[in-house]
Formats: structure tokens, C-alpha cells, sequence
């Protein structure tokens, strides 16, 4: 079962209200479309906390910033055919630079850059190269 959308601190604070004007928790969770666990849970953290607000979310920091990704962007943009290194020593000449992947991510998920092998043209003998030019010729 997937996540549902965070309620609001407005829903929250109703929420609140509602149940200490003596509201049951079906009634209250009928109104707002949630789960009465979801109301359980918000009532709670309420008690606990005495404030409304969400919990902090954890996960990993970011490697680069706002600027950092638009100067790849912008780099990108201006010399298509560079690679990922060649992006990374460009853009963060000096100290920590994000690593290849990290760069070739940002590129692909946010700016919508992917990159692509070039097709492989056939080999093409001397006298290939001449029936072509005779066939392209006659047609």
C-alpha cells in the first residue's frame, strides 16, 4: 500500500479542534478522508510535541548545490560532446569535486541529458566507396 500526501498543518490544527470537541476518531477521519490510525498518530504528536509541524525528514545531504548544478548545466549545454570527467575538471577546477556518476545523474535526472553512444559506420573498402557514389548517382 503506498504512501498518502502529508496532511497540512491547517488539517492538522482541525484535526486538534475537532477532538476536543468531543468529535470520535472515525467521524474526524471520515471528514478529513484518512485513516484513524493517520488521526491517532497526528493527536499524539500533538500531545508530545505540542506544535503541529512534521518531522524532520533523514536522508543523505546533497553533494552539490543549486549554482554548482547549473554551471554543469550550462556547461553541458555549450559543449555537448564533453564527458563527464571532462565536465567535473571544468566546473570544480579546485577541491572536492562530485564524482563521474554523480555528475552523469545530474545530467541524466534533472536536466534531462542523456548520453549516447556514437553508431558505428560500416567499414567502407575503396570499391565500396565507388559502387555507392555509382548507385547514388544513377538513382
Amino acid at each position: 500500500m503506498g504512501r498518502t500526501n502529508e496532511l497540512t498543518t491547517e488539517k492538522r490544527a482541525q484535526i486538534v479542534i475537532l477532538r476536543e470537541q468531543g468529535l470520535t476518531l472515525t467521524s474526524i477521519a471520515s471528514r478529513f478522508n484518512v485513516t484513524h490510525s493517520c488521526i491517532i498518530k497526528t493527536l499524539k504528536r500533538y500531545h508530545d510535541t505540542g506544535n503541529f509541524k512534521s518531522k524532520a525528514r533523514a536522508g543523505r545531504p546533497k553533494v552539490t548545490t543549486q549554482r554548482a548544478d547549473d554551471r554543469i548545466h550550462r556547461y553541458a549545454k555549450a559543449y555537448p560532446f564533453a564527458s563527464a570527467s571532462e565536465i567535473s575538471s571544468e566546473v570544480f577546477p579546485t577541491g572536492v569535486a562530485p564524482s563521474v556518476v554523480t555528475i552523469r545523474r545530474h545530467l541524466c535526472k534533472q536536466f534531462h541529458l542523456t548520453s549516447h553512444v556514437p553508431a558505428k559506420k560500416p567499414c567502407l573498402s575503396p570499391k565500396n566507396i565507388r559502387d555507392r557514389i555509382a548507385f547514388c548517382q544513377k538513382y
